[in-house]
């Protein structure tokens, strides 16, 4: 009897987790319906949308439709973006960076990646932190060194270089 009982939790177990257990799957070659969006920067204003080819420089401007342009990137620059993102395993970061894994202050910067693949969405975000060096756990480091990867992509662009300067206030 033991053994049925301890059979059927093993198999009761094993079910609730290949269903109940939230996961987050890229596979190894980037799939058609990868996309993702980033936001980064002093409150994470500057952004970019691989779906919908958005690029924002600033929305805190007198005119924010002078700091809003289309970019796509070509397949090279999103196998790369993909090939950054699945080698970070963002399925396996938090929502959120916190206390004791990232170093907050002000004035600081904020970073928000959200990568989608089919029906699967994973969000991850670093908020207040002191820079790009502001990672103090080995997981909080890889994130913000892969968003950095990715702004480095972005801001080499000409779409991006196209973009005005940021008003000065």
């Amino acid at each position: 009897m033991k053994k049925i009982l301890s059979l059927l939790l093993v198999i009761v177990i094993s079910v609730l987790c290949l269903f109940g257990c939230e996961s987050f799957h890229m596979p190894e070659e980037r799939p058609e319906d990868f996309s993702f969006y980033i936001s980064w920067g002093e409150n994470g204003f500057s952004a970019y949308s691989s779906s919908a080819g958005r690029l924002i420089k600033t929305p805190d401007a007198q005119n924010p439709a002078d700091y809003l342009t289309v970019y796509r990137m070509n397949k090279e620059e999103l196998d790369k973006v993909y090939r950054l993102i699945k080698d970070l395993n963002v399925g396996d970061c938090p929502e959120e960076f916190g206390d004791g894994e990232v170093t907050h202050c002000e004035p600081s910067i904020s970073l928000t990646l959200t990568v989608t693949v089919g029906e699967s969405k994973k969000t991850v975000k670093a908020s207040r932190i002191s820079g790009y060096d502001a990672g103090i756990t080995d997981k909080a480091k890889a994130f913000i060194g892969t968003v950095k990867e990715i702004v480095d992509i972005i801001e080499s662009s000409e779409e991006w270089k196209s973009l005005p300067d940021v008003e000065t206030k």
